[in-house]
């Protein structure tokens, strides 16, 4: 059996510190959909441009799966100027359809690739995708029940959790998800200013933001939002 070493916060640090001497400050990429990217407008900011102390490059597209942003990840070029990246995707993925089990596969998948062509003393941090369960009710209607389940469970797994954890990362991000739902797992009204149920509004890009800023900060990055 695969054992997975947890580092400790002052190790990692350190070990960005030796491998990114004269850099400035760190370089972060940001993979991703639509509640990553900028969407609709300039009004709806990136997330990763909401952090501070990093320079951010989003490479996440509104609309794609991960395995999209698998290839545009692959594509990219040099992929080695980053020191974090961090990972928010598959809200794209939750047909009721694809089973859970090729979905988590999907996403190991991204995060292996990422593992075998970034930066070897590159950090990988890992973020659960945020709640939109208004949004399934209008496009799975009586199906919503099985995909509310598998965006739970997916999540579990995201954080390390349940019978199929994602590996291979060294920040696991869950704390937005709290602030930005309902008890019943659909985006709070008071972000969802686009009424579609799922595209959280700029205060809740910020709540996503400060959550991948105090994990980062806990793994040892001077990072703030």
């Amino acid at each position: 059996m695969r054992r997975t070493l947890q580092v400790p916060a002052k190790a990692l640090l350190s070990l960005f510190m030796l491998s990114s001497a004269h850099r400035g400050p760190p370089r972060l990429a940001a993979i991703g959909d639509s509640t990553v990217a900028e969407y609709p407008s300039s009004e709806y900011p990136a997330v990763a441009s909401l952090l501070n102390g990093v320079i951010a490059t989003t490479l996440a597209v509104p609309g794609q799966t991960i395995a999209q942003q698998k290839a545009v990840w692959l594509a990219f070029e040099p992929k080695t100027d980053f020191d974090i990246i961090v990972v928010q995707i598959g809200l794209n993925d939750m047909s009721p359809d694809i089973p859970l089990k090729e979905t988590v596969r999907q996403l190991q998948q991204l995060i292996d690739a990422v593992n075998h062509t970034k930066r070897p003393k590159a950090i990988i941090a890992i973020a659960q995708m945020n709640p939109a369960r208004g949004r399934w009710a209008t496009v799975y209607k009586d199906k919503i029940e099985l995909v509310f389940t598998k965006w739970n469970e997916l999540n579990r797994s995201i954080v390390g959790q349940g019978p199929m954890p994602i590996r291979g990362v060294d920040v696991r991000v869950g704390a937005h998800v709290r602030e930005l739902s309902t008890p019943s797992g659909a985006l709070k009204v008071e972000y969802d200013r686009l009424h579609d149920g799922i595209h959280p509004d700029a205060q809740a890009r910020r709540v996503v933001a400060c959550a991948w800023a105090d994990a980062l900060r806990n793994a040892g990055f001077d990072v703030t939002c």
